[in-house]
């Protein structure tokens, strides 16, 4: 019964509160996706979203997609990076796709930067 007790304080004062915690932070993320969607004079942020969105989903599709479809990695990433050949590959296609998106998110905030950039300098001049 001691143990039973331990177990359901553990589960009520450490696990609950992180769930409700993680439950916020996605609710955020997903609030500001829509504020971004919904901006009225916000075309190329609104395009960054969308396009952004569109690329990771394909990215998914390709990587681990593929990976769980087959069982092995896409044959063209292993031309391309031979490297990746050796371990599991569901876990190999993981870190890629994990790659491609910070990669991809760094490409378009640089993207979008310079576009905002020139947008609010030739709306100044």
């Amino acid at each position: 019964m001691v143990y039973g007790l331990g177990f359901g304080l553990l589960l009520v004062l450490l696990v609950v509160p992180a769930m409700m915690a993680m439950q916020q932070d996605v609710n955020r993320q997903v609030a500001a996706f829509r504020r971004g969607l919904q901006m009225r004079r916000g075309g190329t942020v609104r395009a960054g979203l969308i396009i952004g969105f569109l690329a990771m989903l394909a990215w998914l599709a390709a990587t681990m997609g593929v990976t769980m479809a087959t069982g092995a990695l896409p044959v063209l990433l292993l031309d391309m990076m031979p490297m990746l050949a050796g371990g599991p590959a569901l876990f190999t296609a993981l870190l890629v796709f994990i790659s491609g998106v910070l990669l991809l998110v760094a490409v378009l905030y640089l993207v979008l930067a310079l576009a905002r950039g020139v947008a609010v300098k030739s709306i100044s001049t």
